[in-house]
């Protein structure tokens, strides 16, 4: 899970980059795992991005049943806000 959270933190960050955007000019995260418990276990992974990047967001952690593609544990979905 570790592993999985910290590759689409820094893909999220690359695709904000791409777009003229930074990680503190993000306003929404919701994240979806498939175990809240194992979420859990690697949520210092987060809270340390959103800290070394000043993020300040409202977001939203869900639990799915499965993704599309099984090995997936992890998924983060963010809104962005560029002036």
């Amino acid at each position: 899970m570790e592993q999985q959270l910290e590759l689409c933190l820094s893909n999220l960050q690359e695709v904000l980059a791409h777009a003229g955007a930074k990680p503190a000019n993000i306003v929404r995260l919701n994240l979806y795992t498939n175990s809240i418990p194992d979420f859990f276990q690697a949520y210092g992974t987060l809270v340390a991005w959103i800290r070394q990047h000043e993020v300040h967001i409202s977001s939203t952690l869900l639990e799915v049943s499965a993704f599309a593609f099984p090995q997936l544990k992890v998924e983060l979905e963010a809104t962005a806000v560029v002036h």
